[in-house]
């Protein structure tokens, strides 16, 4: 970058952004362009003004353009997109099931028994003299 240009945080060229102008910019002097150059930079520019909340898509828009699974999406570990494949409700019920399976790992993981291994030692199991009837 030149001594003295301040660049555009908004707005970085990338190659392709730079091969696209280019592009234009030649269809334009041949006059096959629909918009002109005048107008497509001042879209450019509107769009660029806005938020990035009203720029970017949410994650179940992309999920949906993405047609991502939620096999793809626990492989890929794309937590952010939502899978086209699972309503809301389904989506809780699969985090309701993975918290239920972490705190399982962790209690175990702290020696914590399971309800199973508690009653089969427990002392009514264990002594028949104490055993209520």
């Amino acid at each position: 970058m030149a001594v003295g240009v301040k660049r555009d945080r908004r707005f970085s060229m990338t190659r392709a952004g730079r091969d696209d102008m280019h592009r234009h910019a030649a269809l334009e002097q041949q006059g096959d362009v629909g918009v002109p150059q005048e107008t497509a930079e001042q879209m450019v520019e509107a769009v660029l003004n806005l938020p990035f909340s009203a720029r970017a898509p949410d994650g179940v828009t992309l999920g949906q353009r993405l047609r991502l699974t939620n096999a793809e999406r626990e492989r890929l570990r794309l937590w952010t997109i939502a899978p086209c494949d699972m309503s809301a409700e389904d989506m809780a019920e699969q985090r309701k099931a993975k918290a239920r399976e972490r705190m399982r790992r962790y209690r175990a993981k702290r020696g914590a028994k399971t309800r199973a291994e508690y009653r089969g030692n427990s002392i009514a199991k264990t002594s028949p003299g104490k055993r209520k009837a």
